[in-house]
Order: structure tokens, then C-alpha cells, then sequence
């Protein structure tokens, strides 16, 4: 499955949907259906909001990451991430701590038409917003 189905799919927070834009590397499970986009820098994997995945998936998937990131003597950063995510960290070696809130949306429910979208469709059609 590629990124924008699975951030379609799974995405909860505009971190998330971040790596629909720009250039993204991509770690793809190799036993289940999630992704990890990242972008390398200084030897960091930094991640923004966590694995593309089920919420059932999620360990194991950073699992997987964790293992390569350790195969390749990366360092990893995921910010921002959600307080389930968060959860995941003290067991697998990570650390974490709050910094602000970041409101969870399910995207598929958003809805362009009518007044409630009328700022989305403002802010869209904006130059530079596509």
C-alpha cells in the first residue's frame, strides 16, 4: 500500500499527513500493512507523528524500525507524537515528553461543503497551499 492510502487511512494529526509533501524516506513493513516516513539527517531518523499504521500494528512497527535504525547506528526521533504512540517508547528503550497538544482529527469524516468548510477551502485555494 503506498504512503497517501495508508495516510488516508490511518493519519491522525497534520504531522501525519506531512509526508504527502516533500521528499520522504519510506520504511515499509515487510510483515504487515504500515509505514514509517522519515527523513535522515546528522545520523537521525527523525519521524513526524509516528508510524502509518492499525493502532494494533504500531508496536510491532516500531519494532521493525527501531531494528533497522540499530542495523544502521541511527539515532530516532518521532515529534510529534500521540499520547498512544508515546505510550510505546518507555518499553522499547525511547524516552518522551509532552510538548503542547496536538488535536487528533479523523480525516475522513472532514467535510469541504457548506459553511464548516468554508476556511478549509479558503486557506486551500490559496497560492502556495497546493
Amino acid at each position: 500500500m503506498n504512503v497517501a492510502c495508508l495516510a488516508t487511512q490511518f493519519a491522525r494529526s497534520g504531522e501525519q499527513t506531512a509526508v504527502l509533501q516533500g521528499e520522504w524516506s519510506i520504511f515499509h513493513s515487510r510483515h504487515r500493512t504500515g509505514s514509517i516516513c522519515y527523513r535522515l539527517r546528522f545520523g537521525t531518523a527523525l519521524s513526524p507523528g509516528g508510524p502509518l499504521c492499525a493502532p494494533d500494528d504500531a508496536g510491532k512497527l516500531l519494532d521493525e524500525f527501531l531494528e533497522l535504525c540499530h542495523r544502521r547506528r541511527w539515532h530516532n526521533v518521532f515529534v510529534p507524537s500521540s499520547d498512544r504512540f508515546a505510550a510505546l517508547a518507555p518499553g522499547r528503550g525511547c524516552g518522551g515528553w509532552k510538548i503542547g497538544e496536538t488535536p487528533e482529527l479523523d480525516l475522513k469524516d472532514r467535510r469541504l461543503d457548506g459553511r464548516s468548510g468554508a476556511a478549509l477551502r479558503a486557506a486551500l485555494s490559496r497560492p502556495g497551499s497546493s
